[in-house]
C-alpha cells in the first residue's frame, strides 16, 4: 500500500490573483489553480520552524503528492471548509509525499 491509497479527499488549491478592471480599479480574487487528491487531518497545534525562531499556528495538516502545486500564498478548500495554507513541507527531502500546514479559515 503507498501513501496515496490514503488520498481520499478531494480539495481545490485556490490561488490569489489581482487584476484590472474595466474600470480600472485593482479586482482581488482567489482562482482555482488544481484540483488534487490528499488527505486533510486535524494538526497539532502549534509547529514550530526555522530552527524554533518562528512559531506558527496550524489547525490541520494537509497530506499530497509530492508534485503538487501549492505554496504558502495558497488557500485550501474541501467542503465547506477553507485552509490558509501556513507552510509547505517535503518530509526528510525525499520528494515522497508533502506535508501542508493549514490553518481553518472562519
Amino acid at each position: 500500500m503507498s501513501i496515496a491509497d490514503h488520498y481520499a479527499q478531494s480539495v481545490t488549491v485556490e490561488r490569489y490573483t489581482e487584476s484590472v478592471g474595466s474600470t480600472g480599479a485593482v479586482v482581488r480574487t482567489w482562482t482555482t489553480a488544481s484540483t488534487v487528491d490528499a488527505l486533510i487531518a486535524p494538526g497539532g497545534g502549534n509547529e514550530s520552524f526555522s530552527d524554533g525562531k518562528v512559531t506558527l499556528y496550524a489547525s490541520h495538516r494537509m497530506y499530497c503528492d509530492a508534485g503538487t502545486d501549492v505554496t504558502n500564498k495558497d488557500r485550501v478548500v474541501y467542503g465547506t471548509a477553507t485552509y490558509r495554507v501556513i507552510f509547505v513541507k517535503n518530509p526528510n527531502l525525499r520528494n515522497h509525499h508533502k506535508q501542508v500546514y493549514l490553518d481553518e479559515v472562519k
